[in-house]
Parts: structure tokens; sequence; C-alpha cells
């Protein structure tokens, strides 16, 4: 699992399978229909390494985890995102490049 620490609880709210499709909703995740258009979880003492299977979320247009925990390799299949417009990190141990 990437995400090593979650003293906020943010994921409590993550309990079904797909994000889009419950009619529920997840806290920080915004959808378009089926599709994951935006991740916001700034500030809220999240902890571990961002996984590399972001960059399969193709209508991906912001991702938000400015100020947190997080530590590794930024992963260069953020690349992969044609719709990515924001990406805030700022505020984490991350290394590597900005794809």
């Amino acid at each position: 699992d990437a995400l090593t620490a979650d003293p906020t609880c943010l994921t409590g709210t993550w309990n079904d399978e797909d994000p889009c499709g419950s009619g529920v909703g997840w806290e920080g995740v915004q959808c378009n229909g089926t599709s994951v258009i935006s991740l916001r979880a700034s500030s809220r003492s999240l902890a571990g390494t961002l996984p590399s299977e972001l960059g399969n979320m193709m209508k991906l247009e912001l991702i938000e985890l400015h100020d947190n925990q997080m530590t590794g390799t930024i992963p260069e299949t953020l690349g992969n995102l044609p719709n990515l417009q924001y990406l805030w990190l700022q505020g984490n141990t991350l290394t590597g490049v900005m794809p």
C-alpha cells in the first residue's frame, strides 16, 4: 500500500471499489461520470508514497496533495496523463522531476 498514515481518516469514506459509481462519493475525489477528474487531499498529514497507478487515471485533471508527509519518487507515469492541468505536491519530501 502506498499510503502508510491517514490520521484525519480521509480514506474512511473510500469504502467502495468505485469512487464514481457508489452514488455517495469519496471525500477528496471528484468524478465526471465514471472517471476521476481530481484528487484533493492537501494538509491531511498523509504519509507514504505516490502510487505509479495514478498514471492510469487518464481523465485526471488535478492532483492536490501539497503539505502532507509524502516521500519517495514522483512517479514518471504522471507524464502519461493527457488532461492533467494542476499538480500540487509542494510541502512533501518527494524526489525526482516533474513529468
